[in-house]
């Protein structure tokens, strides 16, 4: 008779859980994928078992969660962005094997997890916070640095002017044309994290500007009948007009001089002692509201020696 022989059969039982391998964002930041030892079952957990936490605060609500092959992947309602610290926690309901939990295709549940690090690969950069360029006001022919609170990140900051006759200058200061109003606008630029950002405009008043003139004698006393300088510089351009005891000296009535530059007077004193000598500045830029003017006193000594 035929002898038949019989193969052992040999049955292997899964009892091994599926362990944590590693975590990462989407590109887009709207998703978390746990990615396990081995393959999972489609019966999971629900998405209260799950916490993802952001810059050690903040948490992400999960909408829902998916299985294919070895990867949990948890959608995300509101986004994770680029260079934010995320980690994942994950509750085991039980002890024992359950049936809504991460598991195998065996049913063998994965253990709890808490404060994974994840790698965070979300490219999608977030909004700064609200960028303030703080209003001002400043006398015509000064400049007032300009300065911003709020914004975000490493970029710079830029302004612009929208309206008036204003000007930037050195970059971050606001010079102006006329006197009246201006506004202005300023710029964050964007970083590896943040978008750019913009301020709403912010107002600046320029009132009529200060004006100067400083009155000096030539070397030398002031003698009767004899011919001396006077010398006027003006902070401004105008024009200046020289007196003497309140009187205009001849040829020296409106005479153009130009901002910082020396402007002189010939004057012949025709009398004795202390007399008075004024200089009136009136600017040619209408930004300078008004004349000004300097005045001193000084000594005429009798001439020595004979005409």
């Amino acid at each position: 008779f035929p002898v038949t022989i019989l193969a052992a059969l040999v049955v292997t039982i899964d009892t091994a859980a599926p362990t944590f391998s590693s975590a990462s964002v989407a590109s887009n930041g709207l998703s978390l994928s746990m990615v396990y030892s081995e393959t999972l079952s489609a019966t999971t957990a629900a998405v209260s078992r799950f916490t993802i936490t952001v810059n050690g605060s903040e948490t992400r609500t999960i909408s829902s969660i998916s299985i294919s092959l070895n990867t949990a992947t948890l959608n995300i309602s509101s986004t994770i962005f680029v260079g934010q610290t995320v980690t994942i926690s994950y509750t085991d309901p039980s002890a024992s094997d359950d049936a809504n939990a991460i598991q195998d295709l065996s049913g063998n549940d994965a253990i709890s997890i808490s404060n994974q690090a994840v790698t965070n690969s979300s490219t999608t950069k977030q909004n700064q916070v609200t960028l303030v360029l703080a209003s001002g006001s400043m006398a015509y022919g000064n400049t007032l640095k300009l300065t911003t609170t709020g914004g975000s990140g490493t970029g710079s900051v830029s302004y612009t002017v929208t309206s008036g006759n204003c000007s930037i200058v050195n970059t971050d200061s606001l010079t102006a044309t006329t006197t009246g109003t201006c506004q202005v606008t300023a710029t964050k630029a964007a970083d590896t994290n943040y978008l750019v950002a913009n301020s709403s405009a912010a107002t600046f008043t320029i009132s009529s500007g200060t004006v100067s003139a400083t009155v000096t004698l030539a070397v030398g006393d002031l003698q009767f009948r004899t011919a001396k300088n006077i010398s006027a510089t003006p902070s401004v351009a105008g024009k200046l007009t020289f007196r003497v005891n309140n009187v205009i000296i001849p040829g020296c009535k409106n005479l153009a001089a130009s901002a910082n530059t020396a402007k002189n007077c010939s004057y012949r004193p025709t009398t004795r002692g202390y007399i008075t000598i004024s200089v009136t500045l009136v600017p040619t830029d209408t930004g300078y509201s008004s004349n000004t003017t300097k005045t001193d006193s000084y000594f005429v000594y009798q001439r020595s020696g004979s005409r």
